[in-house]
This record gives C-alpha cells, sequence and structure tokens, in this order.
C-alpha cells in the first residue's frame, strides 16, 4: 500500500490477505489471553516465542511515534479464527493511537517501554498477568502514576523466581529491562538486541535442541 519513513528507517503498510477486516469484536488482547477467563491455551513454546516478537517489536519501535508509552498486555491483538481455541498467536499486532498532542518520546519515557517490557516477559514466563500474583495484590491498587510504582515493585521481586522457571537466559533478558535499560543512552538499539533479543533467541534454540533429541 505504501511505505512510510521516519528517522531513517522504513515501514512498509500491506493489506490483510485472506483475512476479514478486523474489528474490536474479533480481537483478542494479550491481558485477555493471560487471565483465567480464556479457555484456551497458551503453551510455553508459544509463550516464549511471542516474548521474543514483542521484545524485536520494542527493539525497533522504541523512541518512534509507532509505539506506546509504556506498552501494556491491552496493546498486544490477536484475531482469532472462530473460538479461543484457534489464535494465531505467531501473528500479534500492537495497537497504537495517535494524536496531534502527541508527547514527545524521550529518554525518560523510553525507560518506562523498558520496564514495561520487563513486565510482559514476566508475564509470558510464567503465564500469569501481574495483577493477579500474590506479590501485587499485597499493594494497593493505586492511581496511574502508582501504580506504575507498584507494579515495578511486585515485578521486581517476581522476577527473583524467573531463572529456574524459564532458565538463565530468559531470566538474564529480564533482569536486564529492570536493571540495564537506564544506562543505554544512544547505543540502546544495539544493547537491547545483546541483553535481551539474543538471550530470547537463545531460549528458542533450546526448544530446538530438546525436539531434536
Amino acid at each position: 500500500m505504501g511505505v512510510i519513513g521516519h528517522d531513517g528507517e522504513t515501514y512498509h503498510l500491506h493489506p490483510f490477505a485472506k483475512r476479514k477486516q478486523p474489528d474490536d469484536e474479533s480481537a483478542l488482547t494479550l491481558d485477555h489471553i493471560l487471565s483465567s477467563d480464556f479457555e484456551g491455551f497458551l503453551s510455553r513454546r508459544q509463550r516464549y516465542a511471542l516474548a521474543l516478537l514483542i521484545a524485536s517489536s520494542v527493539a525497533q519501535l522504541q523512541f518512534t511515534p509507532w509505539l506506546r508509552t509504556g506498552l501494556v498486555k491491552e496493546d498486544v491483538l490477536f484475531f482469532s479464527g472462530h473460538d479461543d481455541h484457534d489464535v494465531p498467536f505467531s501473528e500479534p499486532f500492537i495497537r497504537q493511537g495517535f494524536s496531534p498532542a502527541s508527547s514527545p518520546i524521550t529518554s525518560e519515557t523510553g525507560d518506562r517501554n523498558f520496564y514495561s517490557l520487563g513486565i510482559l516477559l514476566l508475564e509470558l514466563c510464567f503465564g500469569k498477568r501481574l495483577e493477579d500474583h500474590p506479590l501485587r495484590m499485597k499493594y494497593p491498587v493505586g492511581d496511574t502514576e502508582s501504580k506504575q510504582a507498584f507494579d515495578l515493585m511486585a515485578a521486581l521481586r517476581w522476577s527473583r523466581s524467573v531463572c529456574g522457571e524459564g532458565g538463565e537466559d530468559y531470566s538474564a533478558a529480564v533482569k536486564w529491562c529492570f536493571t540495564g535499560a537506564g544506562d543505554v543512552g544512544k547505543s540502546w538499539r544495539s544493547e537491547i538486541i545483546k541483553n535481551v533479543i539474543r538471550p530470547l533467541e537463545m531460549c528458542q534454540e533450546h526448544f530446538k535442541t530438546v525436539a531434536a533429541t
């Protein structure tokens, strides 16, 4: 359909092929899929593959208008075929609204994207939403600003369990999102590739090795 350029990057726009026009009613959010209301099943391998896809999207779209500040699981959409058992988990979409009054993306707001990515990786590691975890329930829900602080506090405590659940590579990716992202400066793209994308790719390699064995 065309090409959009931004800051030296080009994005190709394609129409949907062999798919009905998507709408809000047919979309499933990652929030719903990770909730107890979801009747389908998202395997560990699918969750970890999805973690890599989302992390790669953040690496590509960070500090651009295409990525919402503080990406959350409600922004990750799937367009199912007929029911909860027919969801193309390998084809996630990220929803982003645009406004003429949008605030510019700064390094501070960019850090929030790394924190929110860390929370998403945590939730995909365990297949559970942060707000449903007992660690988060110990804190107040809070208003918009305080909620982010409480979420981060609970996520940091929860992240200590990642190594036992997802292994050292997955744990390293989550840890960097919370503790290493603030020092990346202008080299943030190479840093997220080295510290998040590569470890998550190693997780995929482990799955392939086990399957081959």
